[in-house]
């Protein structure tokens, strides 16, 4: 329904694997967040729930506005 409104707009639709993680900013989101994680070694589930909250709030925006700006890099190599 969104494609065809769009397409009927003449508004430039990219084809793209539905759901792939490669153009998804928020799979490089965890996978930065997953890093941070194990690093720390957490013992158990609940030292792993509050290092997950810890590094989230570290992690710096910039570094989130990048990946979601490397979107239209990931999306042409997808292409």
């Amino acid at each position: 329904a969104m494609r065809d409104f769009l397409v009927g707009e003449e508004i430039p639709v990219m084809e793209s694997p539905s759901h792939s993680p490669d153009v998804s900013p928020i799979d490089h989101i965890w996978d930065e967040l997953e890093r941070r994680v194990v690093i720390r070694r957490p013992g158990n589930f609940y030292q792993s729930r509050e290092l997950l909250v810890e590094e989230r709030a570290a992690i710096p925006l910039h570094t989130i506005c990048r990946l979601i700006d490397s979107i239209i890099k990931r999306c042409s190599a997808c292409i």
